[in-house]
Parts: structure tokens; C-alpha cells; sequence
């Protein structure tokens, strides 16, 4: 094949280069191996190189399956030699493995010795015979004149050889040559990853189709050139011995012809260059070969090797070495093609569109949806026709030319790089074509977003109201960038058309913007405000100032929630605050933009959106990451004018950004094109001045304000030190100047707060330490106030309580306190002081247990009897005293109060509520039953079941009952609901509608959440009556299939599955029937029962007739007709073919020939005849059966899911057949279904593709 390659050149390579040779014939063999064997074939092969040739052992190993003229079947060891002296070297390699291989082990092995070497044909005849009767399975000789043969058959691996030897022919080489040609590119080369990037799907079709059988492979990019390149980055960067395997089968072809015959036993990766069709049809019966197309290509079998997505694309520019900004600026100015980004490193000639006529009113739209009329127009007027018919064909040819500047996606066309179109086209532009562009964009931006006048649910679907911009989103965003591109680069690209680019811009926006009244048109532009923003910051600033000047009610109002915690509700403000955050990289805009989010901030009402103005500022002046370019000392500038105009504003931004330990942000708004991007323009961060400075500032601001302080003191990390040392003198300072006893007394809260905390974790990394924290104590100290009842309140607050680990036991250690705090209050103001502090708390046994304990005995307790009067809730009180005297006293308490029961101090309200708290036990309500306080007792006594033995928990639960208190029983008995019979359950279900009752009464209403919970239980009980279980589940409805929640095992379903009048009581809940007038079931109630109701016909999916036998296909047909016959009497027989079918449409597959609906269900569809039927199944097939509309998907995977679907439901109708002709109809019915929801997220994920 090459006659270049015969045995004196491989003797001459051995020769002349014996080191590199020593090293490299290994892998020489090894890529002959490779190319030469099927890679399933090959079960192990180790041929080291390199250094690697060294290593002991011997020089190669291989098994295969499939032998080859070089190679021999099974397992062999290869030895290789490149001295001069080929037969001596060869002898001791032989004798040295033949010494250390027994007998036995050669049987299954054959030897293969390879001398680069020139042997005689006696000589090697000599040498292969004198051995073979060693014992092995075979003994080969690959000396110069066969490894030339070798070579000669594998013309992949000959060119690799001729390439090291600097001797390749014209017009073919091998890959790894090819790729390092084809990635030079202006001062680095392109990486594999940025060629592959975000193209797994191509990439794994392609490694794909190449273990397949031979053939030609077709691979469409933005250019011929790119489907090359993506087939060698691909190849190259193919991993491990399979990677190995098919580089060493593949040639790169430049030329149309071969520079030689390839042998077709050898299969080989044969990639062109250019696409030769001649060459194509003569190598592709044996062969593996690569065509790369254009957008020229017609080949509709291509596999399609997209756009990157803009982050995977400028993540491998940052694997090359740029920097993430510059990274992110070269994505967008290449549109994320790789053709482009390897055209502007290297500056070749124009592409051959720039002349074409329809290129200039692309590039002034950037984008538009062909489907809109309105943006047909739009570009016709930008190309001064009056239709855009006659611009149709030019888009067209434009978007069919290798290096297309327009890409189309589901009729969205979009210029590939529209920088890059800028920078090529500029120079084209005429005034007039600028004049119109004008026109335009003021008519698409002037108009006022009609879904702005609806109110918030219209507003979900303004679609259907006509309220949508004439024009689409993509024309819009096309013209705003167009805008911001003349502004920023249109000097540079030679737009002579616009000598001021910047004015240009600011000019239209400032035409655009109206009254500062009105809001309206800001909010309309939507997400294209920031774009806007960037292109006209002066306008934009000035207009926003001119509206919190003039009319702050309007924005305060965009500022403010729609009033709604609806998922669609909007943060209508956003893209105005992004906006303003935008500016603020640039450091000749950061003031401005600064001071006006402080303004804003200063009239947000707040809301639910976290996204407001003062996060907005944060975002700027975070020391560690300042969303802008302005430098510390300029950052530090704004930050005092807001000090000076806004300190309230200020402080809140102070706080945010006061130095922490662990700090994070969300990757906020940036510039599209007007920053800098080389890391040596970043001004430095300096954050530990930064955040020096914040600390100093904040000090400033802290004044007396005992909640300053607190956030002070709270938001620096007490871990950063050098802080602390500058907090602490300022609040030394202001405790000796500060003598307003109410400012002292809240400052004295925070500090003593902060100072128990440290103590509370002296070995926490975030503690202060002992001397650290010293000044801060003796300000405590200076400022406690006298009165005990201040200083000791927060012992009996709802907070957890730092008490310092070293006092033991930490509840005890809160007993002890407490007791020690109360023993001071009463010893300083009386018992009466300790009762009125417990009135005040939320928790009031905090300081009543302790004072109880105090008393020293069970007389002491009694006399707090006498304070119940003190009380707002007297009977809580008592029940609080005596549950902590019973604790302290133990039975002196118990006999106290069984005394105080038998007599008649005490109403039967106070004597039931003496006993209320203590434990519920036999030995509690039988005295109370003595005392004749049994039914007293039941009402207000507390439920403690959980403790409860069992053979007790049946008649505490019959008093409750009795009492009509159901509502504690289901959340005590939770963890063992066994424990009550089911019948007793159900009486606890029934009590609820007295609970209801009662609640309702007095306008409130009662947590049900856990009676869901005993239906479900019952569900699984054996001992439940089921038509009693599915007569209560009924009359719940709405309590038991409440949505979102998990779906319970109703028994009603199983109810409904077998008794189609009660389906029918159902369908009469649910819905009015036919021709029933609207106003005679109004009722709120009704229409809370008929949503449960449609809930359970949603969930339902028990089969009538179906059982563990299978599905009774008699038993069926009769529970259809029936449910017909009686839903046709009752004038719903429409919502009862829609219901069955529901149902139906959950059937399994037929188990005799696999076909989906199950044969029964089949007889069914034919017998009822009914569309109406068929349609519900046909509804809830799609819908219920994949989970709705929204299944599992990537944003960008399209309806792959959904024509698989299509393609079983046509292969489920093919196997049905003629048999079932109305089932098999509608499984065709089906699948056109899912062919329309498929081509539908097709052109969803086509449009965002555009986007990413």
C-alpha cells in the first residue's frame, strides 16, 4: 500500500534510532495489534511502552479470541528486540523465558518473538523450527520484513510510523497529527473539552455507531470543518484501551482520492476532511467512515452536533487558561460555536455571507419567531420591503450556508454570534438602515404589556385573554441587544453609520421613557429592562430618580407583593433592581445606582420575595465579593454619602455586611458586555480593610440604640478578634455617658445576652475567651439594674437558656437557677412579686414550680391556693400549683387535696382543675369520681395516653368521649393505635362532628390533620366493617382525600368497584346534573364536598370486577351497564363515561399478548360504542398515566419520552388489530396524542437550546 514502507526502513529506524526504537517498538506492536483484531475480540493486552519497556517480565501479553496473520489465537507472550544482531537477541530473550515457563504452563501459551532486525528467510525458518517442539501452542517471528508487511496491511498504524519518521505521504495522517493541526488556534490551542462541550449526546451517538457495523457516518455542525473537528476531539479524547483501539484504526483524509488501497479484512476510522461522495460509496461497505456536513447538508440520518450551552462552553475556555470573565465574554462573542470562536482567534478571511443582502436586518432584530406576524413586519420595515414574504428566502439561504450567522429552532431565528456578526457587518450599515432600526424598537417598546390591566389569576393565563405584546420576547431581546452592542462595541467594529454609539442608545431610550407617573412602561419592558439598562445607564438612572422624586407612590407600589402566595404570583420589581445592580459594576455608574436601591429601600414595603433592595446593596458593598468594579476606597465613598443622607438605610447595609466567619450569595446579575474581563483590571479586594472599615462605620452609627447593638454584636464573628478589640471601648464610652434608666436597662439586656452566650461555650471555636470577653462583662456588670425581677426574667422565657457547661446537668442547672432567682424576688418584693412575674410569662410553671418548692411544705403550698385571684385563668392556676406541689410533696400534697375535695371551700370547677395536671391514672379520676367530680374531671383533665397500660386506655378513652373531647385521642394513641378496637375508632371518628360543631360556633376551627391518619389505619384493620369505614370515609370526603397529601387506601374505593349506586351518590356529589341550574347548589359547603368528591374519582383506581383471580370480566361488563343505566337516570351520563373511562384507563396490559388495555376492558370499549367513554380514557391516558404534562425531564431532552410512548401506544393498536377495530381507533388516537404533546416539547427544548 505505501511503498515507502518496506524492511530497509524499519531496519533503518531500528538502527539509526535504537534508543527511541528500544522504547516505542512496543507500542508499535500494540497499535498493529489493535488495528489489525475486532476489539471484542481481544480479552487482555498489555504491550507497555516508554520507560515502561524496562519493567521486568516479559515484553508483551495478549489474549484474544481471533487470530490474525500476526497475531495468534489465544494467549501469547511477546518478546522485542531491535538490535542489529537480531537472531542472538531473539535466542536469549527465548531461552530466558523458556528457563523460567514450565512445561506444562507453554501448552496453552504461544511465544511470539519481534526483531526489528533484517533476517534471512533460512534464518528464520531455522530459528521458528528449532522450537517447536518446546511445548507451545505456537511460535511466531515478526522480523524488519514482516513488521514491514504488517505495516503495510494496517495503513492507520503506517501513518502514525511515517509520521514519527517525518516521511508522511500527501493527503492522509494519522489522528493525533490531524487533531494537534486542526486545534492550532491564535496563541493556544483549542482543548478537546471545549470541542465536545455540552455535546454528550453527539459524542456517545458517535462512539456508537462506531463499534457498529461499517458504514458512513454523517455528522451536521455549524461547518464542515467542525464535524471534523468534533470527530477527532471525540476520537482523541475516546478513554482507555477502547479509545486506544479506535485510534489506532483511524486516518485522516485531506484529499478527495486515497493514497493508497486499504485492505478490506482491516477495517478502519477513515475521517475526511471534506466530504468526497465517490470515496463515501467505495470505502463504506467495509468501513467506518466520517462525514462531516455543514448546514449545507441535506442528510437527514445526520447526527446533529450542536451548540454548546453557554456555561459548558466558557467552563472549557476557563480549562484553556482564560479567566472566567474573559472565558464568559469569548462564549458570547462565538455564539458558542466553535467555528466562530476559531475564526476570531485567527482572523481569516470574511465569511462569504457578509454581502448577502439579508443579513443586515438579521443582525438589527438579533431574533425574532417567525410565527408572530408582528415580527414579521417588524423586520420587514427593518429591511424597508413591505412584506416579509420577500425577505423569507434570504433567511433561508441564511440559515443553509457553512458558518451560518443565523441559527432557527421551532421558527425562532437567531443570529449565531451577534458580536461577531457586528464586528463583521458594521461597516454595511447605512443611515438609513439605522433610521429604521430606530423606528422599530420604538414601536415594539413603547407598547404597555396589556396582562398588566388583569387581575392575578387572569394574569396566569393572559394567553387567553388576548392580553400579549404584539410583538414576542425574542424580538425583543434581539432589538435590546442590538442596542446595547451599538452602544458598547459599535466604534470599535467601524459602525460609521453611528459615530456616537453611546449617545445613539441613550437617545432612543430617553425618546421611549414617559411620565414618571407611570410605571407601566418600565414594567412592561420585563426581563429586557437590565438589557436596556446596560445600553442607556444615564436614562434609566435619571428616570428612575425623577419618579422617586416627583411620584415615590408608583414605585413603592412595583415594590410591593401582588397580595397573593400563589405560585404564579410575581416579583414584579426584580428586573429593576437587577437593572440598577447591573450599573453598578461599572464604577462611573456605582454611585448612582447605589444611592438610588437606598431610596428604593427606604419606601419597600417588604414582602415574601427575598429579592428587595437592601439585599440588593448588600450584594455591592460585600467585602469579600462586591458585585462591582468600583474599588474599596470608591465603594467606601457611597457607603459615607449614605451614611450622611440615609443612615437608617446605612445601618441595615452595615449590618448585612459586618465580618462573618461564613458568609455566601447567589451569583447575582452581570454586565453582557460592557466590563473588562482580563483579571488584571479587577480591582483588589482588600477585605480585611473592607471589612475594618464596615466594623468603624457601624460604630458610628450605633448611637444608644440597644437593637443596633444587638446586631452588632450578634452579626460579627466573635472568632475575628481585632473587631471585638474596637467594639468594646465605644461601648465602655457610651455606658459611662448613658443615664436614661430605660436605654440602660434594654442595653443591659443585649450585653449581658452576649456575654452569657460566651460563657454558656467557653470551648466553642466561635467563643470569646475569658480576657476577650472581660470588658464586655464589666459593662454588664455597670449596667444591671437593681430590681431582681428584671434581671432574673429571662431564666423563665421561651428562649433556650446559655448556662455554661461546667454547672453539670444542664436542667438541673436551669432548676437551680431558677429556684435561686426566685428565692431573691421574694426575699427583695414578696411572693406577690414571684405570682405577678409568673402572670406575665408565657410559661408560668417556670416560676411556679420553683415557688411551690420554696414554700418548704405541702401547708406552705396550700396558701398560693389563696392567689388564684391573681390570675387571669384562676383554674390554670390551681392546676400549675398543684401539679408542682404534688411533685415537691408528694403524698402531703395528695392528702391535702383529697381533703380540699371533700369539703366546701372550693367550687367543683377549682377542685376538678386541682387534680387536672396530675398524671392520668386510675388512682386520679377514681378520686375524683369520690369526690363526685367525674364528669368535672373528664372535661378539663390532661390526656396523657401514651404511658397509659393498655387495659387502662379503653375506659379513659370511653370518658373523654363521654366528655366530647375526641381531639387529643388520635395524636396520643399515634405510636399504638392497635390498642383501641376498631369500633371504638369509628366512635372517636363520629365525636369529631361535635367538635366541629362547637368550633363552628365560635368562629374557629379545629385541626383534623390527625384524624386523616385514623382512616388511614383503619384501611389495614381486619376487625373494621367496611361499609361502616367506606360510610365515615363519605362523609370526610373532604378531610380524607385532601390534596397534596399521600393518596390513603380508601375503602370506598373498593366500595365504588363493587356497587355502582353508590358511584352514581357519588357522581351526584361531585357535579349538577344536566340542565340542574347553577343557583341551586351555591352553598360554600357544596362546593368543598363536590371538590372531595371529584378528588376521590381522580384517585380511584380499583377495576370493578377485578380481584386477586384477575379481573372478572362478566362482573365488568354489568358494573358498566348499571353505572350507565343509573347515571343516565340521574342526567349525569357524561360525567359517568368520564369517570369509568377514568378508571379504565388504568387497567394493566392484556397478559395473553401484551397489548395495553387488558382484553376485558377491550370487550367493554366495543360493547358501550361510546366516544364519550373512549375520550375520558384517551384524557386520562396521558394526563394521570405519565404523571401529567410534566414528567421527569431535562430542560433541553425534548419529547424523546413522549414518542416513545406514541410509538407502543401504534405497536399496542397493530397487535390489537381488527378484532377490537373501536380500541384499536383509539390506541391510534393515542398515539397521535403523544405525537402532538411530543413535538410540542420538541420545539420547547429546540427554543431553549437557543438560550442556554
Amino acid at each position: 500500500m505505501f511503498a515507502m514502507i518496506d524492511e530497509g526502513l524499519v531496519v533503518e529506524w531500528a538502527g539509526t534510532q535504537q534508543v527511541d526504537a528500544a522504547f516505542y517498538l512496543s507500542r508499535l506492536v500494540r497499535r498493529l495489534v489493535l488495528a489489525s483484531l475486532p476489539w471484542g475480540a481481544i480479552r487482555k493486552i498489555d504491550f507497555p511502552d516508554g520507560s515502561s519497556t524496562w519493567r521486568p517480565g516479559v515484553d508483551g501479553r495478549l489474549v484474544t479470541t481471533v487470530g490474525c496473520p500476526w497475531a495468534p489465537l489465544g494467549e501469547s507472550i511477546w518478546e522485542v528486540g531491535v538490535r542489529t544482531k537480531g537472531v542472538k537477541k531473539a535466542d536469549e530473550d527465548y531461552a530466558k523465558r523458556l528457563k523460567q515457563i514450565p512445561l506444562p504452563r507453554r501448552a496453552g501459551l504461544a511465544y511470539v518473538a519481534v526483531s526489528a532486525a533484517s533476517w534471512t528467510e533460512a534464518q528464520e525458518e531455522t530459528w521458528r523450527q528449532a522450537r517447536r517442539g518446546d511445548g507451545w501452542s505456537d511460535v511466531g517471528l515478526l522480523t524488519a520484513s514482516r513488521l514491514a508487511q504488517w505495516l503495510d496491511a494496517t495503513p492507520s498504524v503506517a501513518l502514525a510510523f511515517l509520521c514519527e519518521l517525518g516521511r508522511l505521504p500527501a493527503g492522509a495522517r494519522p489522528p493525533r497529527a490531524a487533531w494537534e493541526d486542526w486545534a492550532r488556534c491564535g496563541d493556544r490551542p483549542i482543548s478537546t473539552d471545549l470541542v465536545l462541550a455540552g455535546r454528550d449526546g453527539a459524542r456517545d451517538a458517535l462512539s456508537e455507531r462506531l463499534k457498529g457495523p461499517p458504514g458512513a457516518v454523517h455528522l451536521r455542525a455549524h461547518s464542515p470543518e467542525e464535524a471534523c473537528g468534533f470527530a477527532l476531539a471525540a476520537i482523541e479524547a475516546m478513554p482507555d484501551a477502547a479509545g486506544d483501539h479506535c485510534r489506532a484504526r483511524t486516518i485522516v483524509l485531506d484529499a478527495a482520492t486515497l493514497p493508497f488501497v486499504p485492505d478490506d479484512r482491516i477495517p478502519l476510522v477513515v475521517v475526511q476532511r471534506r466530504a468526497s461522495f465517490a470515496l463515501i460509496e467505495s470505502l463504506a461497505g467495509h468501513h467506518h467512515v466520517i462525514v462531516p456536513l455543514g448546514r449545507e447538508g441535506s442528510d437527514r440520518d445526520a447526527t446533529e452536533v450542536g451548540r454548546a450551552p453557554r456555561h459548558d462552553f466558557a467552563g472549557a475556555l476557563e480549562g484553556m487558561g482564560f479567566d472566567r470573565d474573559g472565558a464568559g465574554r469569548r462564549a458570547r462573542e462565538a455564539g458558542r460555536c466553535v467555528t466562530l470562536f476559531k475564526r476570531r482567534a485567527s482572523r481569516p478571511e470574511p465569511p462569504a455571507w457578509r454581502d448577502d443582502p439579508a443579513i443586515l436586518p438579521a443582525l438589527l432584530a438579533g431574533r425574532w419567531d417567525e410565527t408572530r406576524e408582528a415580527d414579521g413586519q417588524a423586520l420587514a420595515r427593518l429591511a424597508g420591503v413591505d412584506d416579509y414574504a420577500k425577505l423569507e428566502s434570504g433567511v433561508r439561504r441564511l440559515l443553509t450556508v457553512d458558518d451560518p450567522p443565523l441559527v432557527e429552532a421551532a421558527g425562532v431565528v437567531t443570529l449565531t454570534a451577534p458580536a461577531d456578526a457586528l464586528e463583521i457587518l458594521a461597516p454595511r450599515l447605512a443611515r438609513t438602515d439605522i433610521d429604521r432600526f430606530a423606528v422599530v424598537f420604538r414601536e415594539v417598546f413603547s407598547e404597555i404589556n396589556p396582562a398588566l390591566g388583569l387581575t392575578l389569576p387572569e394574569r396566569v393565563s393572559h394567553a387567553l385573554h388576548d392580553a400579549v405584546p404584539r410583538h414576542s420576547d425574542w424580538l425583543r431581546e434581539g432589538l435590546a441587544e442590538t442596542l446595547l452592542l451599538v452602544a458598547v462595541r459599535g466604534g470599535l467594529a467601524g459602525l460609521a453609520a453611528v459615530p456616537d454609539g453611546q449617545r445613539f442608545a441613550d437617545d432612543l431610550i430617553r425618546s421611549l421613557l414617559g411620565s414618571p407617573q407611570d410605571t407601566r412602561l418600565i414594567e412592561s419592558l420585563g426581563l429586557q429592562l437590565r438589557v436596556l439598562m446596560e445600553a442607556a445607564p444615564r436614562p434609566f438612572l435619571d428616570t428612575v430618580e425623577r419618579v422617586l422624586d416627583e411620584h415615590p407612590d408608583a414605585l413603592c407600589d412595583l415594590l410591593a407583593d401582588d397580595g397573593s402566595d400563589s405560585i404564579f404570583s410575581e416579583a414584579r420589581h426584580a428586573d429593576l433592581l437587577w437593572g440598577l445592580e447591573i450599573l453598578a459594576w461599572d464604577p462611573a455608574h456605582f454611585s448612582d445606582a447605589a444611592l438610588l436601591l437606598a431610596r428604593l429601600a427606604e419606601i419597600d414595603p417588604g414582602g415574601r420575595w427575598g429579592n428587595r433592595p437592601i439585599e440588593s446593596l448588600r450584594a455591592l458593598f460585600r467585602a469579600w465579593s462586591p458585585a462591582t468594579r468600583a474599588t474599596l476606597d470608591e465603594r467606601l465613598d457611597v457607603l459615607d454619602a449614605l451614611i450622611e443622607r440615609r443612615p437608617g438605610v446605612a445601618w441595615d447595609v452595615l449590618e448585612r455586611v459586618l465580618p462573618r466567619w461564613h458568609d455566601s450569595a447567589d451569583q447575582g446579575p452581570r454586565p453582557l458586555w460592557r466590563w473588562r474581563d482580563d483579571e488584571e483590571s479587577r480591582p483588589p479586594l482588600r477585605t480585611e480593610e473592607a471589612y475594618a472599615a464596615h466594623v468603624e462605620r457601624a460604630l458610628g452609627l450605633v448611637d444608644a440604640k440597644a437593637e443596633r447593638w444587638k446586631g452588632l454584636l450578634e452579626q460579627v464573628e466573635p472568632c475575628m478578634m481585632e473587631y471585638y478589640e474596637r467594639i468594646a471601648p465605644q461601648l465602655d464610652r457610651l455606658e459611662r455617658d448613658l443615664h436614661d434608666g430605660e436605654a440602660r436597662e434594654a442595653l443591659w439586656g443585649i450585653v449581658v445576652a452576649f456575654v452569657r452566650r460566651h460563657e454558656a461555650r467557653p470551648d466553642a471555636d466561635w467563643s470569646l475567651k475569658a480576657e476577650a470577653l472581660a470588658p464586655f462583662k464589666t459593662v454588664a456588670e455597670r449596667l444591671q439594674p437593681n430590681d431582681p425581677v428584671v434581671r432574673h426574667r429571662w431564666l423563665f422565657g421561651d428562649k433556650s437558656l446559655d448556662i455554661p457547661d461546667n454547672e453539670g446537668d444542664w436542667m438541673e442547672a436551669v432548676d437551680r437557677r431558677r429556684r435561686a432567682a426566685v428565692d431573691e424576688i421574694c426575699d427583695a418584693r414578696g411572693i406577690g412579686a414571684a405570682l405577678d412575674l409568673a402572670a406575665g410569662l408565657t410559661h408560668p410553671y417556670y416560676v411556679l414550680k420553683p415557688l411551690v418548692e420554696s414554700m418548704g411544705d405541702a401547708a406552705g403550698a396550700w396558701t398560693l391556693v389563696g392567689e388564684r385571684g391573681r390570675f387571669e385563668d384562676p383554674l390554670f392556676f390551681l392546676a400549675l400549683v398543684s401539679l408542682a406541689a404534688l411533685d415537691a410533696f408528694k403524698e402531703a400534697w395528695r392528702d391535702r387535696v383529697t381533703a380540699a375535695l371533700a369539703g366546701e371551700d372550693l367550687a367543683a370547677s377549682e377542685k376538678a382543675a386541682l387534680i387536672g395536671l396530675w398524671p392520668l391514672a386510675p388512682a386520679t379520676w377514681e378520686l375524683a369520681e369520690a369526690a363526685g367530680l367525674g364528669e368535672a374531671y373528664w372535661s378539663r383533665c390532661r390526656v396523657w395516653l401514651r404511658d397509659l397500660p393498655e387495659e387502662h386506655v379503653r375506659h379513659a378513652v370511653d370518658r373523654l368521649l363521654a366528655a366530647g373531647r375526641p381531639a387529643a385521642i388520635p395524636w396520643e394513641l399515634r405510636p399504638r393505635p392497635h390498642v383501641l378496637p376498631a369500633a371504638t375508632w369509628l366512635r372517636v371518628i363520629d365525636a369529631h362532628w361535635a367538635l366541629v360543631a362547637r368550633h363552628e360556633a365560635e368562629g374557629t376551627r379545629p385541626d383534623l390533620s390527625l384524624l386523616r391518619d385514623v382512616f388511614e389505619h383503619l384501611a389495614g384493620r381486619e376487625d373494621v366493617d367496611e361499609a361502616e369505614l367506606a360510610r365515615r370515609e363519605y362523609a370526610w370526603l373532604p378531610l380524607v382525600v385532601e390534596r397534596g397529601k399521600n393518596e390513603p387506601p380508601l375503602a370506598l374505593y373498593r366500595i365504588l368497584g363493587r356497587d355502582p349506586a353508590i358511584f352514581v351518590d357519588l357522581l351526584k356529589a361531585a357535579f349538577r346534573a344536566e340542565g340542574e341550574p347553577v343557583e341551586t347548589k351555591p352553598e360554600p359547603d357544596w362546593q368543598v364536598r363536590a371538590k372531595a368528591a371529584r378528588e376521590v374519582f381522580d384517585n380511584w383506581r380499583t377495576l370493578p370486577g377485578s380481584g386477586g383471580q384477575g379481573i372478572d370480566a362478566a362482573a365488568l361488563q354489568s358494573w358498566v351497564t348499571t353505572a350507565k343505566r343509573l347515571a343516565a337516570e340521574a342526567k349525569l351520563s357524561d360525567q359517568a363515561d368520564s369517570r369509568i373511562g377514568g378508571v379504565l384507563a388504568h387497567v394493566p396490559a392484556d397478559p395473553e399478548d401484551g397489548a395495553w388495555p387488558h382484553r376485558t376492558v377491550r370487550e367493554v370499549i366495543e360493547a358501550a360504542a361510546s366516544n364519550s367513554l373512549e375520550q375520558a380514557i384517551l384524557d386520562e391516558r396521558p394526563l394521570g398515566r405519565r404523571g401529567g404534562l410534566l414528567p421527569s425531564r431535562s430542560r433541553t431532552e425534548g419529547g424523546k419520552q413522549e414518542h416513545a410512548h406514541a410509538s407502543q401506544a401504534e405497536a399496542w393498536a397493530r397487535t390489537v388489530g381488527l378484532r377490537w377495530p373501536r380500541t384499536r381507533r383509539m390506541l391510534y388516537n393515542l398515539a397521535e396524542r403523544w405525537r402532538g404533546i411530543a413535538c410540542y416539547q420538541d420545539e420547547v427544548a429546540a427554543r431553549r437550546r437557543l438560550d442556554l
